[in-house]
């Protein structure tokens, strides 16, 4: 049972070290490579006037436009419903703390009116948007 036990965590262990490393996976003769997937989300604190409003969004655009001029952002936009989830970004970084890096400062997280999750995500090597 330990040894059971032992293989497991020692196997989850690699596995996560494997992730980390930021080496195209193959499957199936195909390649994936890492990004950082980031769930923007409606805070349930953000009463702020509309002008105030107005100046972090123009602050957060320009900062999202900063980020994909410097190749950080592959993917960045707004969901149209007026649900929890307000935005994405899929961040192209070496590591996750690199992306986290980038959200922590973006505007409307530092000002609290939205919230975020990050999340590593495998996407086939060459997939692109059309």
């Amino acid at each position: 049972m330990v040894e059971n036990v032992f293989s497991i965590l020692l196997l989850l262990f690699g596995l996560s070290s494997y992730a980390q490393q930021q080496e195209p996976i193959k499957t199936d003769g195909l390649q994936f490579k890492e990004f950082f997937f980031e769930m923007l989300k409606r805070d349930p604190n953000r009463y702020q006037d509309l002008l105030t409003v107005q100046k972090r969004c123009a602050r957060h655009m320009a900062n999202i436009r900063t980020m994909t001029c410097g190749g950080k952002i592959v993917v960045a936009g707004p969901f149209n419903n007026w649900s929890n989830w307000r935005g994405i970004f899929i961040f192209k970084t070496k590591m996750m703390d690199d992306a986290k890096s980038l959200v922590i400062n973006d505007p409307m997280i530092i000002t609290g009116w939205l919230n975020h999750d990050i999340h590593p995500r495998w996407t086939m090597k060459g997939a692109k948007f059309s």
